[in-house]
């Protein structure tokens, strides 16, 4: 399901010869979709198939790796050339991604200024059908899925179209990089309280409430450090 933080670079390779296989099985693969997951308690009910020992091993990528505060702001910035204060409008499920409406309350990085505009931001994460019909929840980025109604620090890159084409779109597009060893979407105006239970949490409403991924309490102890050490480190004179 999600990627090791180790194993994070050799998924470009990967990516090249998914690519190619997905010319020849998306068509099959989304048509099976569509006609899975059209009902919203679809996606409710989408199976997140953790496994204790990915969990585990997880946990102790978070553990030894946001250990350099330093190092996490490092690769924020070499990886992403542009950060926002955005308000979650909207949410859309699309093929291979999830798509979401967000209106920028601040531009807190990068030379175009979206402040008051709305834009739109694709995740790599999505919903797949299994063979036997059930919906399965597959996701690439470190970062949990965003949730309409709340605010997030995010960190993304600009997808770059035709001239011609960016003009039908109405608005900007931005995506969060998934070759970036640490979340790229930061809560502003929640904190996890919980985290995420292998033994019980089993579909993808069990992630309601959750905006990291973490699989025990030191590992939510960090990882919510670290949040407010980024939003600390990027946010100055805000109230949020």
């Amino acid at each position: 399901m999600f990627k090791n933080f180790s194993l994070r670079k050799g998924v470009v390779a990967a990516c090249v010869i998914l690519i190619a296989l997905g010319a020849v099985l998306g068509t099959v693969t989304r048509l099976s979709y569509i006609r899975t997951a059209l009902d919203d308690n679809a996606y409710k009910n989408a199976d997140l198939g953790i496994s204790a020992e990915y969990a585990a091993e997880y946990d102790d990528d978070i553990s030894r790796y946001y250990s350099d505060m330093g190092k996490v702001i490092d690769c924020l910035d070499k990886n992403c050339e542009y950060a926002f204060e955005i308000d979650c409008l909207a949410v859309e499920h699309c093929y291979n991604a999830t798509k979401y409406k967000v209106k920028v309350e601040n531009t807190v990085k990068g030379n175009i200024d979206e402040t008051g505009k709305e834009i739109t931001v694709y995740q790599s994460c999505m919903f797949q059908a299994s063979s036997d019909g059930r919906l399965l929840f597959n996701n690439v980025d470190i970062s949990a899925p965003l949730k309409v109604g709340d605010s997030y620090l995010i960190f993304v890159n600009k997808k770059e179209y035709m001239e011609e084409y960016q003009r039908t779109l109405g608005c900007n597009e931005y995506y969060l990089d998934i070759f970036t060893d640490a979340p790229t979407a930061y809560v502003l105006n929640k904190k996890q309280t919980e985290f995420i239970d292998v033994s019980k949490d089993k579909i993808f409403s069990a992630l309601d409430g959750k905006y990291y991924f973490c699989f025990s309490s030191q590992a939510l102890d960090k990882i919510n450090l670290i949040a407010e050490n980024i939003k600390k480190h990027y946010i100055k004179n805000t109230a949020r």
